[in-house]
């Protein structure tokens, strides 16, 4: 997966290998191949979270035909950042196009990996069997009865499918925020990573 997500052209026209920071480097990494399974990466705004998350997924998109990805975003409009920062990838980097497919809020490598953007207003979570969790912008996610719930039904089926494994990517939020919980959460357990 590694060798795919650096080979993605990223908006300058340079491959992402090429332009990323040491601590994408490093993320993306541990990300990939870390032993514990579950990651939770503080970023500031602007610092590539959306766009690495998503070099992320077409890394397992092409690498995995049995990759069963789940992208939570906070609302449709970010789960709609989530899918151009996919589209901008498959333009821009030769030989993408063909292997990958997008609709409004899935996408498909023809090999049989998928992902599915789901908005934490969204209902219906119950019963999925993830093999990949990203959970994009936590901290921001408006604190109701279906956020909880999506996170909730999503995150304690994580141990569903044996080496699964979830990102959580973020940028700082209110310590009230039960994005704060899961964060202390995170750096008090052995299963997490945090950065």
């Amino acid at each position: 997966a590694l060798d795919v997500i650096g080979s993605l052209v990223i908006e300058d026209g340079r491959q992402w290998a090429d332009a990323a920071t040491p601590v994408q480097v490093e993320a993306m990494d541990a990300w990939v191949n870390d032993s514990r399974p579950y990651h939770f990466d503080t970023r500031s705004r602007g610092f590539s979270k959306s766009a690495d998350a998503a070099a992320l997924v077409l890394g397992t998109l092409m690498t995995d035909p049995t990759a069963r990805i789940f992208w939570l975003a906070a609302d449709q409009d970010q789960g709609r950042l989530a899918i151009e920062s996919i589209d901008g990838y498959l333009e821009r980097t030769p030989g993408l196009a063909s292997r990958i497919v997008v609709t409004a809020n899935k996408v498909a490598d023809v090999n049989g990996g998928t992902l599915e953007i789901m908005p934490a207003d969204a209902a219906g979570a119950w019963g999925r069997r993830p093999t990949w969790l990203v959970v994009d912008e936590l901290a921001q996610w408006a604190e109701t009865q279906s956020s909880t719930r999506l996170w909730q039904a999503m995150s304690t089926a994580m141990t569903k499918m044996p080496g699964a494994r979830m990102v959580v990517i973020t940028t700082a939020g209110n310590p009230r925020h039960f994005a704060h919980r899961v964060l202390e959460h995170a750096r008090r357990s052995e299963l997490w990573r945090t950065a």
